[in-house]
């Protein structure tokens, strides 16, 4: 064979997908609904910042702070997001990612029921969350990779990014 008849195999094995229709538009379904959990968990925090300060007595600082932890764990996550794809697995870190998010928020709901009212209990759970939510991202655009090929990746890569923003 010559170069282009390889490479045009090579193409072409690249671009046909194993996966049934109905399978990859449900992954997107689900990516979808799971990008739309995880960014109002993320805003969470913002659509109650005058009850967060007035009920609990946080400072601008302190609330500040829910966002600067964030962020700040967000920072080195995606290099062992990276290590961890590559010894795990993109399926088991996808879902060790969405577990992290889970009881990231849940322990910060904890932390602001009237009964706790517990701010360093809001932090842990802020980090817990932020240690999955951006490698989650991650993860997702190669599940989205996984399933999808050519100009359905395009349309399936726009799909969940506006259902982010929904």
């Amino acid at each position: 064979k010559n170069f282009k008849s390889t490479y045009m195999d090579t193409v072409q094995q690249a671009t046909q997908n194993e996966r049934p229709w109905w399978m990859r538009w449900c992954m997107l379904f689900v990516l979808c609904v799971v990008i739309f959990s995880f960014v109002y968990c993320y805003d969470n925090p913002n659509a109650i910042q005058n009850q967060l300060i007035d009920e609990y007595g946080l400072s601008q600082i302190q609330y500040n702070m829910l966002y600067a932890l964030y962020n700040w764990v967000s920072c080195v996550g995606p290099l062992v997001a990276g290590f961890m794809i590559d010894c795990i697995g993109i399926n088991t870190s996808t879902l060790i990612f969405y577990i992290l998010i889970v009881v990231g928020h849940s322990l910060w709901i904890v932390g602001c029921l009237k009964s706790v009212s517990s701010y360093p209990l809001m932090l842990v759970g802020r980090a817990i969350f932020a240690a999955g939510a951006e490698q989650f991202h991650t993860s997702r655009k190669w599940l989205l990779f996984d399933y999808f090929r050519g100009m359905e990746y395009y349309l399936s890569s726009g799909l969940s990014l506006s259902a982010s923003r929904l």
